[in-house]
């Protein structure tokens, strides 16, 4: 389950980036690198749940783990589908945010199954 772990971590770390970079405001051009990120943190977050396959899983977190990984793919897609060159930067924040907002809850979810850190 180190997979997990390590996906929680990196949406962590992610997260507090989104903040420290679009605090002072979404047009700055660290706030659009952050937001563009979302495709590579998805894409991380992904492959690292995709590590822990079926047979390691515990069957009570079946569900969980599907769950969790709708999110992790919708963060890899929203680069390309509200983050694209011409879009609306508050449209892109508000949906990178919302999805890793649902990504934290759903790993929250996952505590009793993890060891602690």
């Amino acid at each position: 389950m180190s997979g997990v772990s390590t996906a929680k971590a990196q949406l962590v770390q992610y997260q507090q980036d989104l903040e420290k970079l679009c605090g002072s405001g979404l047009e700055s051009n660290g706030c659009w690198v952050a937001l563009h990120y979302s495709k590579t943190i998805g894409t991380e977050i992904s492959d690292n749940l995709t590590r822990v396959s079926a047979s390691q899983r515990p069957a009570e977190v079946a569900d969980l783990w599907s769950s969790t990984f709708g999110p992790a793919f919708a963060l890899m897609t929203l680069d390309d589908r509200w983050c694209a060159p011409g879009r609306d930067s508050i449209g892109c924040h508000s949906h990178v945010i919302g999805t890793v907002q649902k990504l934290t809850q759903q790993f929250a979810a996952w505590g009793s199954y993890l060891p602690p850190r």
